[in-house]
């Protein structure tokens, strides 16, 4: 039968183990929280700008078919751009946002290839969060990052 006295006095000696290493990992895992959450917004964001910048091609992208006017085409994305925020900012566009060119179908792959300056039947709408662009950077817990 065990010695119930000398188990008591094994349990005794290690007596406050926890707290050192609760006191060494809480900024670890705080740390790591906070890369987590920073990760998680931005990929919140670069979704955010894609959906934005689709929806300001697909508005430009009719304006322009119809008119063939690259100034009503940019008034239509950036009215398209006010109506879908970006980091909780409704994201502008700018006239060198918008690319002229053609646009072809490749049937081997099954999809479109834009070719610059080539014709008037397409157009290209970039959606960026950059230094050059009018809402600038994205800010994070860790800093401001580059969204193109």
């Amino acid at each position: 039968m065990p010695n119930l006295h000398s188990a008591n006095r094994y349990y005794a000696v290690r007596q406050g183990a926890v707290l050192p290493l609760v006191a060494i990992m809480l900024p670890v895992l705080m740390l790591l929280a906070g890369i987590a959450i920073n990760i998680a917004y931005l990929q919140l964001t670069a979704t955010e700008l894609k959906i934005s910048t689709d929806v300001a091609a697909k508005a430009a992208g009719g304006v322009y078919t119809r008119t063939l006017d690259l100034d009503l085409a940019l008034a239509a994305a950036q009215q398209a751009g006010e109506f879908n925020t970006v980091a909780s900012a409704a994201q502008k566009f700018q006239a060198e946002d918008l690319t002229r060119g053609s646009s072809s179908f490749n049937a081997a792959t099954g999809s479109y290839n834009f070719a610059v300056g080539n014709g008037n039947n397409a157009l290209r709408v970039a959606g960026r969060r950059d230094d050059g662009s009018l809402n600038g950077k994205i800010g994070t817990l860790l800093g401001e990052r580059h969204l193109i």
